[in-house]
């Protein structure tokens, strides 16, 4: 009986660190494809920025030029 309990605890005990694994690397991923994002859109804008001064003036007011 105690070994059948102990095998149930230690199932999901395994379980939850997998769970767990598998979350914190799918969370990794979508980070990165976040931040990728935005450096590009951020890249966008300072090539616009050299055509329109306007642009250019706002994102250095934004600290991003």
């Amino acid at each position: 009986m105690f070994g059948v309990f102990g095998g149930l605890c230690a199932v999901f005990v395994g379980l939850l660190l997998w769970d767990r694994r598998t979350f914190k690397e799918m969370a990794k991923r979508e980070a990165l494809k976040e931040v990728e994002e935005r450096s590009r859109i951020v890249e966008a804008l300072r090539r616009y920025s050299e055509k329109e001064p306007r642009m250019a003036e706002i994102l250095r007011s934004l600290g991003l030029l």
